[in-house]
């Protein structure tokens, strides 16, 4: 698979045997030939797919290397397949085998290297709960629609009905992506929680614990308040007391929705600096949409 620079290709191993032990430079039973130097001529993904599938059968007798820049032959594995990176640096040409964690890194720079590539979001701004989201959502439409397109806002409760607005539920949301194998958005991602009370104390100890990066690149907006209800600019902000009887009627969402609808651009900016920085970092750091 040849990049833009036309230093670096990829090279798949079809072998008779299991693939675990295939060498590039010296072949296994039966005869070895080099395959098709531009396998993926086929324009759809299916016809790449049955150009493998007869690769493959091919290769019950003979083994066979591959070059080639489809994604489609790379993340269909298969224990007769090996994928081998080959790179040139100043003047030295390497061939090493790439494991299962790596492939995922070979596709992901197949598809261009970028988010924007595989039409996934420029950006995440993870919130706790759902009324955030729908609050932020309805901003960002009404003030920032140019500015955040293609950024995807995401809230860690899950649960809509019991509105579980924890920081573990934040991690939760997280953690698939700054941490688990992808680092795509491990430095992109923006998070906004609310001030800890008293019994979240813990947990929010623990979350800083968990992703110091992310206080310290300034991607974690904590309001003053212990509840968003709370920090709404005026006239829409509430007590504590009227927070709680809010959510005992479930209407918190509905009401997010409404102070979403209404609030002005200069209300938002001037009286909710918090969130309004949130949304203008989650941008700062967004991948760029071209």
């Amino acid at each position: 698979m040849l990049t833009s620079s036309a230093l670096r290709s990829w090279i798949i191993s079809f072998s008779p045997t299991n693939a675990a032990t295939a060498s590039p430079i010296r072949a296994g039973p039966g005869r070895e030939g080099l395959g098709p130097l531009e396998p993926e001529d086929p324009d759809d993904g299916g016809g790449q797919r049955a150009l493998k599938q007869a690769l493959l059968d091919i290769c019950k007798t003979d083994q066979m290397f591959v070059n080639t820049h489809s994604s489609v032959l790379v993340a269909d594995n298969h224990p007769q397949q090996k994928v081998f990176r080959v790179q040139k640096e100043k003047r030295v040409t390497s061939i090493e085998p790439i494991d299962e964690q790596g492939r995922a890194g070979v596709i992901y720079e197949l598809l261009g290297g970028s988010p924007a590539d595989l039409l996934l979001p420029r950006n995440f701004l993870v919130v706790e709960g759902k009324s955030e989201f729908e609050f932020l959502s309805a901003i960002v439409r009404r003030f920032y629609s140019v500015e955040f397109r293609g950024i995807k806002i995401l809230f860690g409760g899950g649960d809509i009905d019991e509105q579980t607005a924890t920081l573990y539920a934040v991690d939760k949301t997280l953690r698939p992506l700054v941490v688990d194998g992808n680092p795509v958005y491990r430095s992109k991602a923006v998070v906004v929680i609310d001030r800890p009370n008293g019994e979240q104390q813990a947990k929010d100890d623990s979350f800083k614990t968990g992703y110091p990066y992310l206080f310290e690149e300034g991607r974690v907006f904590e309001l003053p308040s212990c509840s968003l209800e709370e920090y709404y600019a005026p006239p829409f902000t509430k007590t504590a007391e009227e927070t709680k009887l809010l959510g005992k009627e479930r209407g918190k969402v509905a009401y997010a929705k409404s102070v979403g609808a209404e609030i002005t651009k200069v209300q938002f900016e001037s009286h909710m600096p918090v969130l309004a920085g949130a949304v203008k970092r989650c941008c700062e750091l967004a991948f760029s949409p071209n």
